[in-house]
């Protein structure tokens, strides 16, 4: 919604009219009920931020926000599967976002996640963007992948073999 906001540069005074205007299904029928409890005038007059907190309580209850947060600090690379933890690890930022702050946090975390194989080298390199990191261990993925030692399904080729 933010890179919405940045892309037709919605005034802070209408974010919370245009956020609550593409709003769906249940997320909707929460609108509706928050707007007849506190009035569509107090509803309205929201920031985008206090909005985002609501929503965030709504739909994002304690118990939820512990499961994400876990799920953030045990998600590992399996593998040559880069794309698949990249991805996860960049939705799991946006979702529990104080686990990846400062961005040296978010670094740090990030390289914990790779295989053995990958974190050295790319802990070594001192990144201080997760961009570089990320960029980084990609490449040396694809070398190992192309190597043999890390493979697709998370296995080294040596381990997929079964004693004769």
């Amino acid at each position: 919604m933010e890179s919405v906001f940045l892309h037709i540069e919605c005034p802070d005074d209408k974010q919370t009219r245009f956020a609550t205007g593409v709003l769906e299904k249940g997320a909707l029928t929460w609108w509706v009920k928050e707007k007849s409890t506190r009035g569509a005038e107090a509803a309205m007059a929201l920031s985008w931020n206090e909005l985002k907190d609501l929503m965030t309580r709504q739909f994002y209850p304690p118990n939820e926000l512990m499961n994400l947060e876990a799920e953030f600090w045990n998600l590992k690379q399996e593998g040559g599967v880069h794309t698949a933890y990249t991805t996860r690890f960049n939705e799991l930022s946006v979702l529990v976002p104080h686990l990846v702050t400062p961005t040296s946090r978010a670094i740090d975390k990030y390289i914990r996640g790779l295989p053995r194989e990958i974190q050295d080298s790319v802990l070594s390199s001192s990144p201080k963007e997760l961009g570089d990191a990320i960029n980084l261990a990609a490449t040396l993925t694809d070398n190992h992948v192309k190597a043999g030692t890390l493979t697709m399904k998370g296995l080294k080729k040596n381990a997929d073999k079964s004693p004769s």
